[in-house]
C-alpha cells in the first residue's frame, strides 16, 4: 500500500544506532518538510537536522492519551483558564469517584 504523507505531518523515523544493520530505533517527533519522489521525503529530525528518508523507514506519528490533567476552580497556579463548551454529560467529581462494586 502506498504511504501518503503531507508536508507538516508528524512522523517517527527508523534510524540506525550502530553499524550493525539490524540494530535501529524509532526516533520522534519528526516533521515532513518536503516530498522528494514517490517513496522518499525530506524530514526534520528532533535535533533540527533535515535528512532524506525513504518511505519504508517512516511511520505516521499517532499520539494516544491515557490520562488527562484536572484543574480545579480553586487552583491559582495556572492563572485564568477558560472553560470549554461541553455537549455531552460531564460527570461530577463525585460520580467519577463512586464505583459500583
Amino acid at each position: 500500500m502506498y504511504k501518503s504523507l503531507e508536508i507538516g505531518d508528524k512522523v517517527i523515523v527508523l534510524v540506525p544506532v550502530s553499524t550493525h544493520k539490524m540494530y535501529a530505533r524509532w526516533t520522534s517527533p519528526c516533521t515532513i518538510v518536503e516530498k522528494r519522489r514517490a517513496h522518499s521525503y525530506r524530514v526534520r529530525m528532533p535535533d533540527n537536522i533535515i535528512k532524506h528518508i525513504l518511505a519504508n523507514k517512516i511511520r505516521r506519528l499517532s499520539i494516544k492519551t491515557n490520562n488527562i490533567g484536572v484543574i480545579y476552580e480553586t487552583d491559582i497556579d495556572f492563572g485564568e483558564v477558560e472553560n470549554t463548551s461541553v455537549t455531552k454529560h460531564t460527570p461530577t467529581p463525585r460520580e467519577l469517584c463512586t464505583r459500583n462494586i
